[in-house]
């Protein structure tokens, strides 16, 4: 038997003085060109018979590399001389044997490339295709153990198929799989990681551990081929696509449904970038136990230097932090861009293809690096009774950091004063101060600048009364993101009906009076845009309406369920066009049955479509509606848009001022009768609703801290929009998290309120408004002939003041005062005078 060769060399550290404490140093290498197999003495890593244009003799054999944390061993894989999987002892290298790899065929690009191990010990291994045709297949074996008789440890096939093939049996995208994979879990929690050759990705899940099935997730690699996927904390992985200058992103992910959905939440420049010898980070992986990610750079360029780098991630929301490299100790061309890595027992092992394989001792000392920080938290105001949060960016400094904030210098107290995000809530007048952060670790502190919280009076009065609120994350449907826009409320029923995207499109029912769940409506056939479900009305004789969100590069469509039972499945009631770009960021409805109005509004244009019920089609007609003072790019009802008394359509866009319009039908018109600037209703204001029978109107103002707002008009608004409206109080959500596209649902009608905001969460509220004042009238006019004097009834409200005023003509003369009258019932008799000619009176309030 012939002894085991090893590559050692010394350690090839360079520790960033921004983050001392860490180093990489090498603990053993296998170098290309090495025979170290004692059984098979013909068998060289990486090895091919040099040619006149491989000089070198290596080959690209070589991808795959994991470690077992229940063995500490290492595994990879190889193709030279057949397709093996060689298992090594992680401490030093040391050869051990070699697994079963009896059966295992297939692969369009190499029948075994990417391998890992799960926490119980389980191998997971898969081939590479560069096409649908052959399939991607999986294998498992049970453990890292040698097959025998007496133990068998053979692989089997635990999934074979296209990733990206939808619940038709089509292929979404033909694509390479096999490149990237990570793995984590154990048992039934095994979760298995892919990446493709564009920017879809899968991510296989199993019940029992020995089945599974992938959830098929595109656009997540965003740019091309994926060179790097690896998991980090909860749902979230970090991802890297193809090309020189791409960004590691960090994105979480939902499983929930087929294809699955991914948010964006960080992207991460990792130093450096491209540079003449077109360097990539990739192959990398992550310990999220220590909070360590590690890859290496590849360069297309002979001689140049690859180098194995490791971060920091324990707090993700942070740029990765360096925390040490090491050079590779060969450097022949890596031609493919292709290996992987695995951290485990404090060890990085990185398989650079074409360069073997190498281990190195991640070796944390106690030399510490004090904290920086990033950007100071800003000043702000923030209305009394709100909520606000300050957040201290840490940039680098030797973990583990040490959070106290002060307010005026002097230190704070409670659950989130130690944390690095400090969050005043409630604000009070006694909260207004400077408040600043100071960072500790061993090697010193560091502090933010102080940032100034100025507290702004709210209007606080009983005219709202929260009865109940849902908070963010509180219910799985009712999400902390951006996914929450739709509402609406059927009094007759106390029910309330939420738009939801989690885990599918659906409408939530829940009870008006507590907010308890009660189900939801049949989802069947729903799909379609870029929500399939968006917004949602309800109309008198409880028909519900609801649409997808739609850019205009798909049909618009609007469904109708004839009632909320569990089993009433709903019809498409209009699919098309109705007006330019965008459509479904606004849904209402008035009126039963065939006199069934729905408005809907675009984001793009000044324009709002009105849809009547086809009686004899039962499908929805459109007139679209064109606003001609408004410019063509000024959307004054793409946010928020709502039906007024009679002809008249009330609107909100982003960072423009509420509108009221009117509507002509027979020449598909609209004309602007008031419009309501920041002195009235801010122009920060999001989604609304209106109760003209008690001049309300219900708002949502996106601040620093969000609030409901109810303002009243002098008078009920039966016809024409009211000249202004008086702010009566104001309420504040759950959260304060930020709602950036401003959006979510108001209805308020009788003593209800229920507000939606977006990110922030669910809540309703009783209404106790004063008694709408009443316009003032006159009637029942008598003549007395005997002192030549004339009398009329004054109605009005009881406790005011009106002016009387008299004038001859009154289309050309002006208005003479005649003295005042203050109620004290609802009607009063007024005399006056008779004049030498016919006489005419108004009444004023004053």
């Amino acid at each position: 038997m012939k002894p085991l060769h090893l590559f050692f060399a010394a350690a090839a550290s360079l520790t960033l003085s921004s983050h001392a404490g860490t180093t990489l140093e090498q603990a053993w290498a296998l170098a290309p060109n090495t025979p170290f197999i004692p059984e098979e003495p013909a068998f060289v890593i990486g090895a091919v018979p040099p040619t006149p244009t491989n000089t070198s003799g290596v080959s690209n054999a070589e991808r795959g590399v994991g470690y077992n944390p229940k063995t500490g061993n290492v595994l990879f894989t190889s193709r030279t001389s057949g397709n093996r999987v060689i298992v090594l002892d992680g401490a030093t290298g040391t050869y051990k044997h070699q697994m079963s790899t009896s059966g295992i065929s297939g692969g369009g690009g190499a029948v075994l490339s990417m391998i890992g191990v799960a926490e119980d010990g389980a191998v997971y291994a898969a081939n590479l295709v560069i096409a649908t045709s052959p399939l991607l297949k999986i294998y498992r074996w049970a453990s890292d153990a040698p097959h025998s008789e007496e133990a068998p440890n053979l692989p089997e096939v635990v999934w074979l198929g296209d990733p990206s093939q939808d619940e038709s049996g089509a292929t979404r995208i033909a694509l390479r799989w096999g490149d990237t994979m990570a793995v984590r879990g154990g048992g039934p929690t095994t979760q298995i990681a892919f990446g493709s050759g564009a920017s879809g990705i899968a991510i296989f899940t199993t019940e029992d551990g020995l089945t599974f099935k992938p959830t098929f997730i595109d656009g997540a690699t965003l740019n091309g081929q994926c060179r790097g996927i690896a998991f980090g904390t909860g749902n979230t992985l970090y991802l890297r696509g193809s090309g020189t200058a791409i960004n590691v992103r960090r994105i979480a992910f939902n499983l929930s449904v087929n294809p699955g959905a991914f948010q964006e939440l960080n992207q991460f420049p990792i130093l450096p970038l491209a540079n003449a010898s077109g360097n990539q980070f990739l192959a990398f992986t992550t310990d999220t136990v220590n909070g360590w990610l590690a890859g290496f750079d590849y360069t297309s360029t002979a001689n140049t230097p690859e180098t194995a780098r490791i971060f920091d991630i324990s707090n993700p929301s942070t740029p990765p932090a360096p925390l040490a490299t090491a050079n590779l100790p060969t450097n022949i061309v890596n031609a493919n861009g292709a290996g992987s890595c695995a951290i485990g027992g404090n060890r990085l092992y990185v398989c650079d293809t074409n360069n073997g394989i190498v281990a190195y001792n991640i070796v944390v000392t106690p030399d510490a690096v004090a904290p920086t920080l990033g950007a100071s938290p800003a000043a702000r105001s923030v209305f009394e009774r709100g909520q606000t949060t300050f957040t201290a960016t840490v940039t680098g400094g030797t973990p583990p950091l040490s959070y106290l904030w002060y307010k005026d210098d002097v230190a704070l107290t409670g659950p989130s004063a130690t944390q690095a995000s400090l969050t005043v809530n409630p604000v009070t007048a006694a909260s207004a101060g400077a408040y600043k952060c100071v960072v500790s670790n061993p090697a010193g502190s560091s502090e933010t600048v102080p940032a100034t919280l100025t507290v702004v009076p709210s209007v606080d009065s009983d005219a709202l009364t929260r009865t109940w609120q849902l908070a963010p994350g509180s219910r799985s449907y009712l999400a902390a993101d951006d996914t929450n826009r739709g509402m609406d409320y059927h009094a007759a029923k106390d029910r309330l009906y939420l738009a939801v995207r989690s885990p599918g499109p659906g409408i939530r029912i829940l009870k008006g009076s507590d907010g308890s769940d009660l189900g939801s409506l049949d989802m069947t056939g729903v799909s379609g845009g870029l929500f399939a479900i968006n917004m949602v009305a309800v109309a008198g004789d409880g028909r519900i309406y609801a649409c997808n969100l739609t850019d205009g590069s798909t049909p618009f469509k609007i469904y109708q369920w004839t009632d909320d039972e569990p089993t009433t499945a709903p019809t498409v009631v209009f699919e098309g066009s109705a007006a330019t770009g965008r459509m479904g960021d606004t849904l209402d409805v008035r009126g039963t049955g065939t006199a069934t109005q729905i408005l809907a509004a675009s984001r793009n244009a000044p324009s709002f479509s009105i849809f009547r019920l086809d009686e004899f089609s039962q499908t929805l007609i459109p007139s679209t509606y064109q606003v001609g003072e408004l410019a063509a790019n000024t959307p004054a009802f793409g946010l928020c848009a709502v039906f007024g008394p009679g002809n008249t359509v009330w609107g909100k866009a982003s960072g423009q001022p509420l509108v009221a319009a009117s509507f002509n039908p027979d020449d598909l018109t609209a004309t602007i009768l008031a419009t309501y600037q920041g002195a009235v209703v801010p122009g920060n204001s999001g989604v609304f609703g209106i109760a003209p029978e008690t001049g309300l109107l219900g708002m949502i103002q996106i601040d620093n801290s969000d609030n409901v707002r109810l303002y009243q008009s002098p008078v009920p608004f039966s016809a024409a929009p009211p000249e202004t409206f008086a702010l009566l109080d104001m309420e504040f959500m759950a959260a304060d998290n930020g709602n950036a596209n401003a959006t979510g649902s108001l209805f308020v009608s009788g003593d209800r309120l229920f507000a939606l905001n977006t990110n922030n969460g669910l809540s309703a509220f009783t209404v106790k408004a004063p008694a709408p004042e009443l316009p003032p009238s006159l009637g029942d006019i008598t003549y007395n002939p005997a002192d030549n004097s004339v009398s009329f009834q004054l109605i009005g409200t009881p406790g005011r003041t009106y002016l009387i005023e008299r004038t001859d003509v009154p289309s050309a003369s002006p208005w003479t005062p005649d003295g005042t009258v203050t109620l004290t019932t609802p009607t009063a008799t007024v005399t006056r005078p008779a004049g030498a000619i016919r006489q005419f009176f108004r009444a004023r309030p004053q």
